[in-house]
């Protein structure tokens, strides 16, 4: 038997032949049993995965999700609802800028109308299962469903709230009243109404229209009035055929270069960002025009690259090639370029322009772009570009859905075909603006197509653009709109200084004409007076191909009259009358004055225009005419492809009607 006249315990030992020692012991023991006890309590409460200890355990609790759900342990408990948490704050938007106005919405169709009782919304973006809801005892609030193309599906009736339940809805309007009913409403009552309104959408965030303060509202404009500071600003500037070597232009017939210098303006870094199968290189100068550095020793870079700015640069300028060295036309679309600010505390900028994806898929796009593309496997010496007119986007009531379905098919094609720029033959607008509503819509579709493409976008400016169908105020005298010059030359074309300009593609100039209303049929002063220009330009550029751009050719709007009337406008006879002597190496008189060509050499190839609603190709003294009808609702355009080595213009088109084989002069 073993000797246990000796017991260890917590490292202690006890004789327990002595009687002191025994009682040591003993107290130790019953010491520890308490402590165990008092342990065991804990430990229960904390496993206890029912929750039912006299005291419930924090931790048990934490595991208990705020839906009820209870995790297997604390740890998942806390990373899955934080990450639900982060997920949900990342999608909260508020879409303060959603505008409310006046007005009703038409049962069954869902086209707006005049209201003083009811508050209505414009597009809003959601998905299956949002939720809309307005606060008020009463029935107070319709929404009213639209698709992709914002096409009306179907809308509510009287309630105070309505859930999105089918995936086809993509937007929606919403129209609100007073609790009261048909009670009348005035601007007054918007922020309140509005403030009613709320949506939770299907990602878990609620959505509050217009629930900022004004206090609110006056930082958000001091932060948009320094959008400047923004980092990520796109770099637009012009580019032409030709190459750099050692800073200084060289010739090339396979790359491209930025026309002049791209200003750096205190910008600390610059992004360049090819895609795929493209190339570049980036000089920096300073204020002397001096090269200062090229960038990676002058080897052609193909991945996207952040360079900080050179010491002593203030600008830079970039040559651009295909990685096989083949494709000039269009490949600056190609390359991406942003500078970074060096202010304090700019942050990446999101800021995106009206137009969203949107655009139309019910038209094959892909064919003709592949059409298009196929001309340019002759490698002639050509010019292309995309050209639509006639769109009509603009009415009184504005229809904003039909806006962007229109110009997001022009930026699909576009952004996905060798077209090198965007011509517009003009007539955005349709009539009876008011001025202040012209020169709104004006301004504001210059801003969104100059956002898409830059300076590859050149407009000519139609009869309706100059509201000659509108009204100074509403109110007045109608036909009394008609915009000063002035206003329409700073709102459309303040880079040129007038309507009329001429732009440098790739191997050819574009000479763009103001041809002002249909209305005037005899020729102005002003017209007169780009006439001379358009004259003096040719034998000062004289430039191998040349080309006219105008809105009205002929003031026929069907394709009968015209074959039996053609009726030419003044301007486009005169514009024609100057081609036929500067192609023939003669002089004409015009207006007593005479135009002396004779020791010119280059041509006029073709005029292009718009205006008639209807495909035409036909001739003008000698000069070919091409006029494309409305882009329309479809939207209907073509893909232009001047191959000045074989004498013919390919016109491909997007949309309704056929391709068009023309011959121009060479």
């Amino acid at each position: 038997m073993a000797d246990i006249s000796q017991i260890n315990v917590n490292n202690t030992t006890y004789d327990i032949k002595d009687t002191t020692a025994r009682s040591q012991l003993a107290a130790e023991i019953t010491a520890r049993t308490a402590a165990d006890n008092l342990m065991t309590s804990r430990i229960d409460q904390i496993i206890s995965p029912t929750g039912e200890a006299p005291s419930a355990a924090e931790i048990t609790d934490a595991r208990t999700g705020h839906d009820g759900t209870i995790y297997t342990n604390l740890g998942t408990a806390i990373r899955t609802q934080v990450s639900d948490l982060k997920n949900a704050i990342n999608a909260v938007f508020d879409n303060s800028n959603t505008t409310w106005e006046l007005g009703t919405l038409n049962p069954g169709t869902g086209v707006a109308s005049a209201s003083t009782t009811r508050l209505r919304s414009d597009y809003i973006e959601v998905t299956k299962g949002t939720k809309i809801s307005v606060s008020g005892n009463a029935n107070c609030l319709i929404v009213y469903c639209y698709d992709q193309y914002k096409g009306y599906i179907s809308d509510s009736s009287w309630d105070s709230d309505f859930t999105v339940s089918s995936d086809n809805v993509k937007y929606i309007r919403i129209l609100i009243r007073k609790n009261s009913g048909n009670t009348g409403m005035t601007s007054d009552d918007v922020p309140t109404q509005v403030n009613r309104c709320k949506i939770v959408s299907t990602l878990n965030h609620n959505v509050y229209y217009n629930s900022y303060t004004d206090d609110d509202l006056d930082i958000i404009s001091q932060q948009l009035n320094a959008v400047s500071a923004l980092s990520g600003c796109p770099v637009v500037t012009d580019w032409e055929i030709g190459s750099i070597y050692n800073g200084s232009n060289t010739s090339s017939t396979t790359r491209m270069r930025t026309v002049g210098y791209v200003p750096l303006s205190g910008k600390s870094s610059v992004t360049i960002n090819p895609n795929e199968g493209y190339k570049y290189i980036v000089f920096w100068y300073n204020d002397s025009d001096q090269n200062v550095n090229i960038n990676d020793n002058g080897a052609w870079q193909t991945e996207s690259k952040t360079y900080e700015t050179w010491t002593g640069a203030t600008k830079i300028r970039l040559v651009i090639a295909t990685t096989d060295d083949t494709v000039t036309l269009g490949m600056q679309k190609h390359i991406n370029v942003t500078y970074m600010s060096t202010i304090a505390g700019a942050v990446a900028n999101k800021l995106g322009s009206f137009v969203s994806s949107q655009y139309n898929r019910n038209i094959d796009i892909e064919s003709p772009i592949k059409d298009y593309a196929s001309q340019f496997k002759t490698g002639a010496v050509a010019d292309s570009f995309l050209f639509f007119t006639d769109p009509h986007i603009f009415p009184h009531t504005m229809d904003e859905g039909r806006m962007e379905v229109t110009i997001g098919t022009i930026e699909q094609v576009f952004n996905n075909s060798p077209a090198s720029f965007v011509l517009c033959g003009g007539d955005w607008l349709v009539n009876s603006d008011t001025q202040n509503e012209a020169c709104y819509k004006l301004g504001r579709i210059d801003g969104i197509m100059r956002a898409k493409f830059g300076n590859e976008y050149l407009p000519c400016l139609g009869n309706h653009d100059t509201n000659y169908q509108g009204v100074e105020n509403e109110g007045s005298a109608a036909w009394s709109g008609i915009l000063p010059q002035i206003a329409i030359n700073n709102l459309w074309f303040s880079k040129y200084g007038k309507a009329y300009y001429d732009y440098k593609a790739n191997n050819a100039r574009f000479y763009v004409f103001d041809s002002g209303t249909d209305l005037v049929s005899t020729m102005t002063s002003y017209r007169w007076e780009q006439v001379d220009w358009f004259a003096n330009k040719l034998i000062e550029n004289d430039d191998d191909h040349s080309v006219i751009a105008l809105h009205i050719f002929t003031n026929q709007l069907t394709k009968a009259n015209y074959e039996s009337d053609p009726k030419i406008q003044s301007l486009a006879e005169n514009l024609t009358l100057i081609a036929q002597a500067y192609n023939s190496k003669s002089t004409v008189t015009l207006n007593s004055v005479t135009y002396d060509f004779t020791d010119t050499t280059g041509k006029v190839a073709f005029l292009i225009a718009g205006h008639t609603h209807y495909d035409l190709t036909t001739d003008l003294n000698d000069i070919p005419v091409i006029i494309t009808t409305t882009s329309g609702y479809t939207p209907t355009f073509d893909l232009m492809f001047v191959d000045y080595t074989n004498s013919t213009l390919v016109a491909v088109r997007v949309g309704d009607g056929n391709d068009r084989t023309m011959s121009i002069v060479v």
